[in-house]
């Protein structure tokens, strides 16, 4: 059963929101481009040791002992990959999105944390159409190009012909949408969306119908809680891992769904990549599903697949060139690895592996050893006079709220609307704050 509830918050605050400079001109800017990669549910502790995850600690150098302390390599060790890519560990990474230092959890509040500023209220993994300022809205008002790749996930351009074929195209009386081959994409697109919007009007759909269709039926966006073609939905697309489609001018624009769509379509756009992307492996490779064995194993398969690296070694294969990831760092992108929330299992560590890689990063680990080159994250607690649920933030311990900033700060973009954001949100500094040597350039 598809379950919605609403959470209403003044409409109008979304669209008179003063529209900034376009970010090119931004002096702080960093990296061209930049993708983030989401795994799940694990500590730092337990993925640490897998060899794709291990090697790319191993470039920032430095060795991880059993207990996850650091160890620095040699200093005669290469401290990048051989294309030149540098790689930044932060070991002191959290996810507490709350304030406090407990974990926030489940699932879905950390991917909401991450594009709009706060968990909006939200401590389970129902379906939520949220009337609130993102990042996505951010990026549109400055006229920078972003995309969401999501495994399984059904393209919206699919959408008219599985609407119909729900209702009346079983009996005949209607044909679905075929597109021109004589007309351009965007032709075709505008003429598909007239298609939905005259069928939405003579058979009067609502909302019961995009519950039945998965479909948002305006805007061809799928709204269903997983999807998967073959095999059980729970190892494939869910929504609670896609943040974007949550927010309801998101949702309800086919404009932006055009920018949600099936992750093999990375393969088609990586020569050509937005400035902003979001891969959401499906449950499988994200490593959410599964003992804790299967799950280390699955997501060091799947990064090792996307690295071009032996899954056993963690080594670069001959054709490492080759790999998505790779070609998204040659062009100068700065790839972001991350998980939602460290472990459930009892494992006392709270920290999540986080590491950026790319040609403008200097590798080392932030902070290293010696608690050198620590970002500092929050002010310090006494200016923090607005509070989260479970309290202040700690100084140095970083999360998802400083790699937005850390985004927004890179473009020069306005900032979310404050009647949509946390503290946490408000008092967050972006996540390369007081830690220069991080960047070449």
């Amino acid at each position: 059963m598809f379950f919605v509830r609403f959470v209403s918050i003044f409409l109008l605050t979304i669209f008179f929101i003063p529209v900034f400079s376009y970010a090119q001109t931004n002096p702080q800017q960093h990296f061209r481009k930049v993708m983030i990669v989401m795994f799940e549910n694990m500590s730092y502790t337990e993925i640490k040791q897998e060899p794709t995850f291990k090697k790319l600690v191993e470039y920032t150098g430095n060795i991880l002992d059993q207990n996850g302390k650091l160890i620095p390599l040699l200093k005669s060790k290469s401290m990048q990959d051989s294309a030149g890519n540098g790689y930044a560990f932060f070991s002191n990474y959290y996810n507490n999105h709350s304030g406090g230092i407990e974990p926030t959890r489940p699932s879905q509040p950390n991917y909401i944390a991450m594009t709009s500023g706060s968990i909006q209220s939200i401590e389970d993994n129902d379906n939520y159409n949220l009337f609130v300022d993102n990042l996505a809205n951010e990026l549109n008002d400055a006229k920078i190009k972003w995309k969401v790749y999501a495994e399984n996930l059904p393209d919206p351009k699919a959408a008219s012909a599985l609407i119909l074929d729900k209702s009346n195209l079983s009996k005949g009386k209607i044909t679905p949408f075929i597109r021109d081959p004589n007309k351009d994409e965007y032709e075709n697109d505008l003429a598909e969306q007239r298609y939905l919007k005259e069928y939405k009007k003579a058979h009067h759909t609502s909302i019961n119908d995009n519950e039945k269709t998965e479909f948002n039926l305006t805007s061809g966006c799928y709204i269903g809680s997983s999807y998967i073609d073959d095999g059980d939905p729970d190892d494939g697309y869910v929504r609670k891992h896609e943040p974007f489609i949550s927010y309801m001018g998101i949702q309800s624009s086919y404009e932006n769904c055009k920018n949600i769509v099936n992750g093999s379509h990375l393969f088609d756009d990586i020569n050509n990549m937005p400035e902003v992307s979001l891969y959401i492996p499906n449950q499988i490779n994200d490593g959410h599903n599964g003992t804790l064995e299967e799950r280390t194993i699955r997501a060091n398969t799947f990064l090792s697949k996307m690295m071009g690296t032996n899954p056993k070694t963690g080594e670069p294969l001959p054709d490492a060139a080759n790999a998505p990831f790779q070609k998204f760092m040659a062009q100068d992108g700065l790839l972001i690895i991350t998980f939602d929330e460290p472990s459930v299992t009892g494992n006392p560590d709270r920290t999540i592996y986080t590491i950026f890689a790319g040609k403008m990063i200097n590798s080392g680990a932030y902070p290293n050893k010696e608690f050198q080159h620590a970002p500092i994250c929050y002010p310090t607690k006494n200016k923090q006079t607005k509070l989260d649920k479970n309290g202040s933030y700690d100084t140095l311990q970083c999360n998802h709220y400083n790699l937005l900033k850390l985004i927004e700060k890179n473009w020069g973009l306005r900032g979310l609307n404050p009647q949509h954001t946390s503290a946490g949100y408000k008092y967050a500094f972006s996540l390369d704050n007081n830690i220069p040597i991080l960047w070449k350039n």
